[in-house]
């Protein structure tokens, strides 16, 4: 049994004659009037919550499990195959192992208990308690591990999709890079074309001129103040 839910706030000892507020936390009863005395009022000592009665009431229930944690356990001499004592519970009030388990209560009762308390409730021998508690456990922890596989199912596809993302952007750009630069070499080369063809015109223009001109100087018989090999060098 863990003892952590047995402790009291102020003291961290178990309980000793536990009260609650209405705030349903719960105190040693000599914890909590020290505590009140020494702040001068009477708020939770966890929630700070001012308590509704001036006297709390015992809970009987948290004491009925202190007590049968703290003064109710014999210790058995015999030693596990771990080296750890084992420890047999018994029933606080009639000194009686618990062979019984109360569904309703969800805790361990002797059979005398049974009769006055528990006429009412689901009560099972203990083994049975503990058989589906176990097997519930199991159906848990299967539907867990369940779960797991599926995300990690789920995990791995979520990273295969985006490593083949990146792996299509990638190849995006390197198409689009190769195909601008084809783009901007065809560029290149149409620009020195059209600039090469512009001046071969310009030059054959020019020539055609000069030709003209040499040829009506001729026709007239004049002399041409420039010669063609002058002109053309």
């Amino acid at each position: 049994m863990n003892s952590g839910f047995l402790s009291c706030h102020v003291c961290s000892e178990t309980f000793k004659d536990p009260v609650s507020l209405s705030c349903n936390h719960s105190f040693c009863s000599n914890c909590l009037k020290e505590f009140w005395e020494k702040t001068k009022n009477k708020n939770c000592p966890i929630c700070k919550r001012k308590s509704s009665k001036d006297e709390p009431l015992v809970n009987f229930s948290l004491k009925e499990l202190a007590d049968s944690f703290v003064g109710r356990l014999n210790v058995g001499s015999s030693e596990t195959e771990k080296g750890e004592k084992k420890v047999e519970v018994v029933c606080s009030k009639h000194q009686e192992e618990p062979k019984l388990f109360c569904k309703d209560e969800n805790r361990a009762v002797c059979s005398i208990c049974d009769f006055p308390h528990h006429r009412e409730h689901t009560v099972v021998p203990v083994e049975e308690a503990v058989t589906e508690m176990k097997d519930q456990l199991k159906s848990d922890l299967k539907s867990l591990q369940e779960k797991k596989k599926k995300y990690e199912e789920t995990q791995k596809t979520y990273d295969a999709i985006i490593q083949h993302l990146k792996k299509q952007v990638l190849f995006t750009e390197n198409q689009i890079r190769a195909e601008f630069n084809k783009l901007h070499q065809f560029l290149r080369e149409e620009e020195e074309s059209r600039l090469a063809a512009l001046r071969e015109e310009e030059e054959t223009h020019i020539l055609g001129q000069i030709f003209s001109f040499l040829f009506i100087c001729e026709c007239f018989h004049l002399q041409p103040f420039v010669s063609v090999a002058t002109f053309l060098s």
